[in-house]
Parts: structure tokens; C-alpha cells; sequence
């Protein structure tokens, strides 16, 4: 029984990992996951052949680096709007960090860079401390200290 040649040299596809499954969908558009995974492996391997290091842990850590621990949420109270900081779930946070890490990602996009290269360079940039993604996070963190006072209101 042989088997066929193009199957033995795919490489074995990744273990199941939460995060990159909540990554996978986060990049997914109208549906099309077979998409999204694609060019979730082809950032796994920009990654790997950047830093020479496994990939996984290497996105793990920059995802953890760019989340934040709370959002911000406005509130009516009588006639004015008070900023109210709330805790976020460890899913939450993670959401938040992709979101932000496609978000400054899109820089790119006018120099024809494809956008599986633009995450991954910006993983990187994240990794090295370079990213805008922190001064998001310094702002939210910053008005959520400054707004401490309102966390009981309802």
C-alpha cells in the first residue's frame, strides 16, 4: 500500500491552541475559514523563519504583551457620561490584543504588502517593544486609573 507523494511532504498541521483558533477567526471574512487558517500558518512560518524559534509561544507572548486588563465603558449618569473602567476575561484580553495587533497592522496595507506579512512583522514589533499597540494599551490603562473612582457605579 503506497501512499501519495504530496501527501507525506505537508507538514503536520499545529495542535489545537485556543488562541490560534480565536486568531484563525478573527481574520476569517465572510465565512471562509480554510482562508484563515492558511494564512494563520503562513504567519506561523514567516515567524519561525525570522527568529529561528518555535512560532506558537513566540505569538502567545506577543498576543499576552499587546492585551489589555480592562475596557473603558460610558455610562449615562443624569446629564453627563462617566467612563466607568471593567475587568476583562483572560478571552477577552486576548481578543482585545488580536484585535489591536491587526489593527496596527493595517499601516501597511497601502504598500502592497500582503496582509499575512503585515501580522507577522508586526508579532515581531510587538515582541521587540516597538508597536503602537502599546500606546493603545497606556492610553486605556491610563483612563481606567484615572476613572478608578466610578468602578461601583451602575
Amino acid at each position: 500500500m503506497e501512499t501519495h507523494p504530496a501527501a507525506t511532504t505537508a507538514p503536520p498541521p499545529p495542535p489545537p491552541d485556543p488562541t490560534l483558533d480565536l486568531l484563525t477567526n478573527c481574520l476569517m471574512k465572510h465565512g471562509k475559514k480554510s482562508d484563515a487558517q492558511k494564512m494563520v500558518h503562513n504567519i506561523l512560518s514567516l515567524l519561525q523563519e525570522s527568529t529561528h524559534l518555535p512560532p506558537q509561544p513566540l505569538l502567545r507572548q506577543s498576543i499576552l504583551l499587546a492585551s489589555p486588563s480592562i475596557k473603558i465603558l460610558s455610562m449615562r449618569k443624569s446629564a453627563k457620561t462617566i467612563l466607568t473602567p471593567r475587568a476583562l476575561n483572560e478571552r477577552q484580553r486576548t481578543r482585545q490584543g488580536i484585535a489591536w495587533i491587526l489593527k496596527a497592522a493595517e499601516k501597511g496595507r497601502k504598500g502592497g504588502v500582503p496582509r499575512d506579512q503585515r501580522i507577522a512583522k508586526e508579532v515581531l514589533a510587538v515582541l521587540e517593544g516597538q508597536s503602537e499597540v502599546f500606546k493603545w494599551l497606556e492610553d486605556v490603562h491610563k483612563v481606567g486609573y484615572l476613572n478608578r473612582s466610578n468602578m461601583n457605579v451602575r
